[in-house]
C-alpha cells in the first residue's frame, strides 16, 4: 500500500500520512481534486444536474475512487468499477472506505447490472477499448445506461493529438453516431489540463429506425437487457423500451 503512494503520490490520489493512508481527492485526470472535476463537468452541461437528475453513475476504471467518493457530496451514489492491475486491486481501497465498489473487468461478458440502472457512465482515462470488436464494450455501457443518460469520457482520445489517439477519436465518433448517441459537448478543463467528452443516449427508438445501415444491429426479441449473470457480450444494440410498465 504505501509503495502505491510512492509510485502514484504525485497524481494526489493517495497519501502516506503517519500511519495512515489518506485520499486527497486527486486522480490522474483531476490532480487539482475531485470535486473540481465533479463541478466542470456540471458546469459544461448543467443537465447532468448532480444530486437531482444524475444520482447513480458507474465509474468504469475508478482506480481509489477518488471520483465516487467525492460524488457523495453531490447526492449521487456511484458504483466505481476496476480491475485488478499493475496496482494491484486499487478498489480495494474504495471497499475499505464504504463506497461502493466492485472488482471486474469489461472483457467478454456482460457486467453484472441490469439494464437501464444509471444515469451516468464515467471513464477517465479507464483505458477501456470502446471501439474495437464491433463496439461490443460500448454497447455494453448503452445496455446499462437509462434512456436519456450521459456517457462522460476523459481519456486521451478526446484532447490528445497523437496518432493513436487521433485514431481512437474518429473510429469513437462512428461508432458513436452509429448507436444514435450525440455528443453534446467536448470542453478543456484549464484547471486540470484535460479534456471532457459528453454523450446522450437517445429517449425514443427513432433514431434507431432510422439509420441507413443496421449496424451495430439491434438486438433480437428474445435478448433479455436485463439478465446480467454470466452472459455473453453481443455487438447489438437494445432499443429504448415503450412499454408504459418498463419505462
Amino acid at each position: 500500500h504505501t509503495k502505491l503512494a510512492e509510485v502514484k503520490g504525485h497524481q494526489n490520489w493517495v497519501k502516506v500520512s503517519g500511519e495512515y493512508l489518506t485520499f486527497p481527492g486527486g486522480g490522474t485526470q483531476f490532480k487539482h481534486g475531485a470535486l473540481h472535476y465533479i463541478d466542470f463537468i456540471q458546469q459544461i452541461m448543467p443537465d447532468i444536474a448532480w444530486g437531482k437528475r444524475s444520482r447513480v453513475v458507474l465509474d468504469v476504471g475508478c482506480g481509489v475512487a477518488s471520483f465516487g467518493g467525492f460524488l457523495f457530496d453531490r447526492d449521487v451514489l456511484t458504483m466505481s468499477l476496476a480491475p485488478k492491475d499493475e496496482h494491484e486491486a486499487q478498489v480495494q481501497f474504495a471497499l475499505e472506505r464504504g463506497i461502493p465498489a466492485i472488482s471486474a473487468v469489461m472483457g467478454t461478458k456482460r457486467l453484472p447490472f441490469p439494464g437501464r440502472v444509471f444515469d451516468i457512465v464515467h471513464c477517465a482515462r479507464c483505458r477501456v477499448p470502446w471501439h474495437i470488436e464491433g463496439g461490443k464494450l460500448l454497447l455494453e455501457l448503452n445496455r446499462l445506461l437509462r434512456p436519456g443518460g450521459y456517457f462522460v469520457w476523459s481519456a486521451t482520445p478526446v484532447y490528445q493529438k497523437l496518432p493513436e489517439d487521433v485514431g481512437i477519436w474518429e473510429e469513437m465518433k462512428k461508432l458513436t453516431k452509429s448507436i444514435c448517441w450525440e455528443l453534446v459537448t467536448v470542453n478543456k478543463d484549464k484547471v486540470n489540463g484535460v479534456g471532457v467528452a459528453i454523450y446522450h443516449k437517445p429517449t425514443t427508438n427513432e433514431c434507431y429506425e432510422q439509420r441507413s445501415a443496421n449496424q451495430p444491429p439491434v438486438c433480437s426479441e428474445s435478448d433479455d437487457p436485463n439478465a446480467a449473470w454470466n452472459v455473453p457480450l453481443q455487438a447489438c444494440l437494445h432499443k429504448v423500451p415503450v412499454g408504459e410498465s418498463e419505462r
